[in-house]
């Protein structure tokens, strides 16, 4: 799958709504981009839960290289794995962050003022990746770096 990485039109790969004006049953609205996220957040309410994907949807990596599904698939299958993971994780760890949509903080802490609850998802595995001890903790530093807490 190719990624449009333009700011105006980046997809959001799960971003699903369970919103409220549905009455008595639950419906579920992915939102292909941020601007129809953002018309939804006068309809939250403590019944609603927003979901983010980390990956390529709040945040993506500067370096095109350290990119997935790039990463994972490309080099992954060049390099044999005892030495692909020690090289990739020093690499990842040192990369450097950057929103996909420079409105993303904002358009989160309006979220967050509202009752509905809101989290982030992230396909990384649960222990160490090479140098990096733990995975989960690294993924929560990056997503702080920019604001972001969904605890």
């Amino acid at each position: 799958m190719k990624f449009n990485f333009n700011f105006s039109t980046i997809l959001i790969l799960m971003s699903l709504l369970i919103t409220p004006s549905c009455f008595e049953h639950q419906c579920i609205h992915s939102v292909k981009n941020f601007d129809l996220l953002e018309k939804e957040i006068p309809n939250l309410d403590n019944n609603t839960l927003v979901i983010f994907d980390i990956d390529e949807t709040l945040l993506t990596r500067k370096d095109k290289l350290l990119r997935t599904p790039l990463v994972t698939t490309k080099y992954a299958k060049m390099i044999p794995k005892d030495k692909f993971f020690p090289a990739f994780s020093r690499a990842f760890k040192e990369g450097k962050f950057e929103l996909t949509n420079k409105k993303l903080p904002e358009l989160i802490e309006r979220i967050k003022s509202t009752s509905a609850k809101i989290i982030a998802l992230t396909n990384v595995t649960s222990g160490s990746l090479g140098v990096i001890e733990s995975y989960p903790d690294f993924r929560v530093r990056e997503c702080a770096q920019f604001g972001f807490d969904f605890s």
